[in-house]
Formats: structure tokens, C-alpha cells, sequence
């Protein structure tokens, strides 16, 4: 299985997207207070805007997702 349908597989039930849970993940670390997600179309702003209105991620949702986070930037010592 892919990491993409990973994490779809947990966020099953939450009635958030992948894109909806991104956003939400990122938003719940303390030290983020804005994100600048890329767009294609005007849904898709409308879209992200609308997360700012959605309730915050669960504890236990968040915790699952932790395991997904992939450091693979230099600093971390690649891929």
C-alpha cells in the first residue's frame, strides 16, 4: 500500500479529504498559525478557505497521523 492510500485508509470515517486533513494537520502544530496551500481553481480556494470553518482535528486522529510524517529533507538525513 502507497503512503497516500495510508493515510486515506485512517482518515476513513472522519469525513475530512486529504487535502482537508493536510491542512488541518499542519494547522494544529502550535507553532503554525497559517499555511499558503497550492490552488488550481476557485473550488479549490473555496475549498481551502473553508478549513479554517471546520471543527478542530481530534486528538486521537491527529496521534494516527504522526506515524505518517516522512522527514526527508537533507537536514534529516535524505530520503
Amino acid at each position: 500500500m502507497n503512503r497516500t492510500e495510508e493515510i486515506r485508509k485512517d482518515l476513513t470515517g472522519s469525513g475530512l479529504t486529504l487535502a482537508q486533513a493536510a491542512l488541518k494537520f499542519v494547522l494544529a502544530h502550535p507553532a503554525v498559525s497559517t499555511v499558503i496551500p497550492g490552488i488550481r481553481n476557485v473550488a479549490q480556494a473555496d475549498t481551502n478557505c473553508a478549513v479554517s470553518d471546520l471543527p478542530a482535528m481530534p486528538p486521537a486522529l491527529l496521534q494516527k497521523l504522526h506515524r505518517h510524517n516522512w522527514r526527508r529533507a537533507f537536514w534529516y538525513g535524505g530520503k
